[in-house]
């Protein structure tokens, strides 16, 4: 009865949910990353001619590297290293990156944000401001990637607000005449 017992609770300790590790994806063509998806790591790459555009709606990878002159798109989702090689494009809308981002020979960086501050770290710099969404983020850029990040400000919410107000007002202002 113990062995049956034992053997028992090693099937569900080696079956239970909380022990299941994640896999890897390479992707050639276009893909996508959503909710509820976890990867150990990601490669996104080219297959001449076609052009790999990857979009990440949610999820965790801890590690991606893109290649090539592949597209990233990071709308949300949590990522751990983020790695762009060769002529790749980062698009950054949003998401969290926990340990660093780093670009190796001439990727493009596009962060889309306001409020953006960046300050020299050991190694690197470290970035922060909003996402257009008004979440706040900050993310270490590894070595000289700065260099690569292409910081593109859109207007705060509050500031949609305020345009709207004063057109509004301006409209009262000045009634049209029939």
């Amino acid at each position: 009865m113990y062995k049956i017992l034992v053997l028992i609770l090693m099937v569900l300790a080696v079956s239970w949910p909380g022990n299941v590790r994640a896999g890897d994806i390479h992707f050639y063509h276009d893909g996508l990353i959503q909710e509820a998806d976890e990867y150990s790591f990601v490669t996104v790459n080219d297959t001449d001619p076609f052009h790999t555009t990857v979009d990440m709606y949610g999820g965790f990878v801890h590690g991606i590297i893109v290649n090539d002159s592949s597209t990233f798109n990071f709308f949300q989702g949590v990522v751990d290293s983020f790695i762009l090689q060769d002529s790749s494009t980062a698009n950054l809308y949003g998401g969290t990156i926990n340990l660093h981002l780093q670009a190796e020979l001439f990727p493009t960086v596009n962060i889309y944000g306001y409020n953006f501050e960046i300050m020299e770290a050991p190694a690197g710099h470290t970035l922060s401001g909003y996402w257009g969404d008004g979440s706040e983020f900050s993310m270490y850029l590894r070595g000289a990637t700065y260099e690569q990040v292409i910081l593109h400000v859109i207007p705060e919410p509050a500031s949609f607000t305020f345009v709207g107000l004063a057109l509004l007002l301006l409209r009262t202002r000045n009634p049209h005449k029939n």
